[in-house]
């Protein structure tokens, strides 16, 4: 699976944890287009069932595809 993940920092950031994007791009192919897919729907659905319990889910741990040098990607519902 190959995904990369690049973006420009938006110039009004004021956050220090996360940075906020301008725009996001991602380089993937058809494996990792199937697997993002799944997860973005999944995660949605998911954490929707979950409710207060979990605020935010990792493609890590949802994809036994993921491995060290492919980026995380972590849905976040902004609940902390």
């Amino acid at each position: 699976m190959k995904l990369r993940l690049s973006g420009y920092r938006s110039m009004d950031d004021e956050v220090e944890d996360f940075i906020n994007l301008e725009n996001l791009n991602i380089e993937v192919d058809g494996d990792g287009m199937i697997v993002l897919h799944s997860f973005l729907g999944n995660a949605i659905r998911d954490l929707d069932q979950l409710g207060t319990q979990f605020s935010h889910l990792h493609l890590q741990d949802h994809c036994d595809a993921w491995q060290e040098g492919i980026p995380d990607i972590i849905i976040h519902t902004g609940k902390m």
